[in-house]
């Protein structure tokens, strides 16, 4: 009996027949419907990350996401369903395609932006900084297009030789500014500066170090010029500590030193700033002021020093603290006072970089107010330090306010005693226009 029921079940083919019956062939259409959008939402997801990561620079991981997005393009093709229909999946897939060419070629595209900013540089720090970033792209470059299967391309032969051109730039802008900052040195140390001289000289070893933590691993017979550069700076250090020591002027010549692969242009810019001259324009590069004035002002005394500073207006007043800190060893930006920020950006780099955002409120007959603090504590952002010089009276309860809100105050006095303790009461003088009364 058994044996016939099995019979009859074969007859009829029941099994077969148990998915039609139970309604479950519909039910698979929906689930490939079902898996086709959900391919294609894993898709469009994996190709936002792609381009994501294409734009802050994560090349590996751009490439990783688009082949996500590629492969669940192509399974969402493999199951039936209108949505999305096969057109629009086959333009993903294409685009997808187009994108993973245009990834390809964007580290080689971006380093060689990076080298053409630099290479367009003038001034010497700005030079050195744009060749520094130059340098970091290019040997991106090297690891990810290496080798005959990589996927970005790039001549590795070429990239290396770009590298070592960079070098040359990195050491060349860094020889530039060191002789910018011996200039200083030399025309500080006969002013009987001692301090700024010195401070002259530690910004110039640390352009030398800067460059040398380039050549050393990549272009390492570029280094017996820095060291020939150091042994002047050495040089330049120990005269004006034995000279403050023996109580002597300091007087001196120029330290003399071989000119570097632009020597035109930077000689150039070493004898204007010999001179008293900006060379090229630099707010943000080492410059020496001749002390016109100097004599007078320091025989006023701090009253005369004060009533000097009264007289500025506010754009010499900003100038004159771009200056004083230039003279005590920071390169400045000055900024218009259109701007709605800090006056002045400083930055030195001894021995790491210090960026210090200084606002400068001129008003001898005013008296500070705590919104002045509170404006400078709000927009400290760009700066590790954010400090505030003022002319204006400052009440107690404001001193209090900006030591709450870690802003570093200098008032009128501070500023005049700064000037006369460093030696450089000269700039009072040389700060232009005076105020009209």
């Amino acid at each position: 009996m058994v044996v016939g029921g099995r019979d009859r079940l074969a007859e009829y083919d029941v099994g077969s027949r148990v998915p039609e019956m139970a309604g479950l062939t519909d039910c698979s259409g929906r689930i490939d419907a079902l898996r086709r959008r959900a391919h294609a939402t894993v898709g469009d997801a994996a190709r936002r990350d792609a381009r994501t990561a294409q734009d802050v620079g994560d090349y590996g991981d751009a490439v990783s996401a688009y082949a996500d997005a590629r492969d669940a393009y192509e399974r969402a093709l493999t199951y039936d369903g209108d949505r999305p229909d096969g057109e629009s999946l086959r333009e993903r897939l294409s685009s997808v395609h187009s994108e993973e060419a245009e990834l390809a070629t964007t580290p080689q595209s971006v380093a060689q932006a990076a080298y053409e900013r630099a290479d367009s540089r003038e001034r010497p720090l700005p030079a050195a900084r744009a060749y520094r970033v130059a340098l970091d792209r290019y040997r991106e470059l090297l690891g990810l297009s290496w080798g005959p299967t990589a996927f970005f391309v790039g001549d590795s032969d070429a990239i290396e030789e770009r590298i070592l051109d960079i070098v040359d730039g990195v050491v060349d802008a860094r020889i530039a500014a060191t002789r910018r900052a011996l200039s200083a040195a030399d025309t500080f140390e006969v002013r009987g500066a001692t301090d700024p001289a010195l401070s002259a000289c530690a910004v110039a070893e640390a352009h030398l170090e800067a460059a040398r933590d380039a050549v050393t691993e990549l272009a390492p017979d570029r280094e017996g010029v820095l060291d020939v550069y150091l042994g002047a700076v050495e040089d330049a250090r120990e005269r004006i500590e034995s000279a403050s020591e023996d109580e002597t002027d300091g007087a001196s010549g120029t330290v003399a030193l071989p000119p570097p692969d632009d020597e035109e242009d930077v000689s150039a810019a070493d004898e204007r700033a010999a001179d008293g001259v900006a060379a090229e324009d630099d707010t943000d590069e080492w410059t020496s002021l001749e002390p016109a004035g100097e004599d007078t002002l320091q025989e006023a005394g701090p009253d005369g020093l004060a009533a000097s500073l009264e007289a500025l207006d506010r754009e010499a007043c900003r100038r004159l603290v771009a200056d004083t800190w230039q003279a005590l060893g920071w390169e400045t930006t000055v900024f218009g006072a259109s701007s709605g920020k800090y006056d002045v950006m400083a930055t030195v780099e001894t021995p790491v970089d210090l960026r210090m955002a200084v606002w400068v409120v001129h008003d001898p007959e005013g008296a500070l107010s705590p919104a002045d603090i509170d404006r400078c504590a709000a927009d400290q952002s760009p700066a590790d330090v954010v400090s505030l010089v003022t002319t204006a009276t400052v009440p107690e309860a404001v001193r209090e306010r900006a030591d709450d809100h870690g802003v570093k105050l200098l008032d009128r006095s501070d500023l005049t005693e700064l000037l006369e303790s460093e030696g450089v009461t000269h700039l009072l003088s040389s700060a232009t226009p005076a105020k009209d009364n």
